[in-house]
């Protein structure tokens, strides 16, 4: 009998495979999913400022369904085995899965690790998928131990914050008193195959992406905090659903765009060379209340970041762009005028496409082609919330230290 390989070898085997249909069909779906965006967001566009009624809405609407047949098939080119399986989604109390759990992390740490757990979330409910998070915590005991081979601790603390400046959230943070990492390990944390063990047969290089890959999906933003002699802090944040009673029916996933209407006073600076394209994504955020500054390509981008004198709240900029400079060296650029201003990557080929060229970090925000308007703003408002939230989680001591 053939043994099944097992998970980490189905992962580089799934990834290869991904890399080989890529090839011949990257170049093709890259040019079909610029058009079929700027076709989807127009029409989209257009239906919303038709009333019920309209002779034209129902040729709009067959357009609009033709079109995303055809980004399905584009799709479906470079689909691949690790899209993530949404039928287990469902809100559920954090404290609660992390206790269920209990005994399976504390065989994972081991005889000689004592694990001390704190599970202070007030009866907080996440949205996601309850596996999953098994997996993260697993994943994240597992690094632990991995970094105290003469032995240390672990604890695992979570907590509801309240902070006036940003939505509630849902914390859970793992810590470990092991030999850490320095600032070079640190930052590529999350990409995956990367392993800052010393010795190569420990560790696969996924667990951190993988931890990183399943927060991001269920809606959460994941950092690291660690310093050589002085252990690992892995802090999760997730948006609050419900707390105690009224959770007692599962609500639908958080939107952000729900989280937070946009303020008129922001301003987006987009960068897109696609006429059809641009044209949609600006009628849309200029609809929703954005200022809209449109660039073609990265020496427009440059010019108008320069010579805004207030700040930008958020970037949206193409990875491939005309010209010398891609969407990432434009992103540099910006932040070097606005510090502030937050991140969002467009591009036709696909985040998995991005995140093994090292265009793009883990971390990043990204809106693949095509997308619709209120992915669009979904995703804007999405990058407003998270610039929040790690300026709310860093500034204050109180939040910085929030579980210790």
């Amino acid at each position: 009998m053939t043994k099944e390989p097992d998970a980490p070898a189905r992962e580089v085997y799934s990834m290869r495979s991904e890399v080989a249909l890529d090839l011949p069909a990257a170049s093709v779906v890259h040019d079909l999913r610029n058009v079929l965006c700027g076709i989807l967001c127009c029409a989209e566009h257009a239906l919303s400022s038709l009333p019920d009624g309209s002779a034209a809405r129902s040729d709009l609407e067959q357009i609009q369904g033709v079109a995303e047949r055809a980004a399905s098939y584009g799709k479906n080119l470079l689909t691949n085995a690790r899209d993530a399986a949404r039928d287990h989604l469902r809100s559920f109390d954090l404290d609660d899965a992390v206790r269920a759990i209990e005994p399976m992390l504390r065989r994972m740490a081991g005889d000689g690790l004592p694990l001390d757990l704190h599970l202070r979330a007030c009866g907080a409910y996440i949205w996601g998928d309850p596996g999953q998070l098994d997996q993260v915590l697993v994943n994240l005991i597992i690094n632990a131990r991995q970094a105290m081979p003469s032995g240390g601790r672990i604890s695992v603390h979570t907590r509801l914050l309240k902070l006036s400046s940003v939505p509630r959230c849902v914390v859970l943070r793992v810590r470990d008193t092991g030999t850490g990492m320095d600032e070079r390990t640190r930052s590529r944390a999350f990409e995956p195959f990367f392993s800052g063990r010393a010795e190569p047969a420990i560790g696969t290089g996924l667990g951190l992406a993988n931890v990183h890959a399943l927060v991001r999906s269920a809606g959460g933003r994941v950092a690291v905090r660690s310093r050589v002699g002085a252990g690992t802090r892995v802090t999760i944040c997730w948006p609050c659903v419900a707390v105690g009673d009224d959770a007692r029916v599962s609500p639908p996933p958080v939107s952000y765009t729900s989280l937070r209407r946009p303020r008129v006073s922001q301003t987006v600076l987009l960068v897109e060379d696609e006429a059809l394209v641009a044209l949609a994504a600006q009628h849309h955020l200029a609809s929703a209340g954005y200022h809209v500054l449109v660039a073609r390509n990265a020496r427009q981008a440059q010019l108008l970041a320069a010579q805004h004198r207030d700040p930008l709240d958020v970037l949206i900029t193409d990875i491939a762009l005309p010209g010398s400079l891609n969407g990432c060296e434009v992103a540099r650029a910006v932040k070097a005028l606005h510090p502030g201003v937050a991140v969002v990557y467009m591009s036709a080929h696909s985040r998995a496409w991005l995140l093994r060229q090292r265009l793009i970090a883990p971390t990043a925000l990204s809106l693949d082609k095509p997308f619709s308007g209120e992915r669009l703003l979904e995703v804007v408002v999405q990058a407003l919330a998270e610039a929040r939230l790690a300026s709310a989680t860093t500034l204050p001591p109180q939040a910085a230290d929030a579980g210790r």
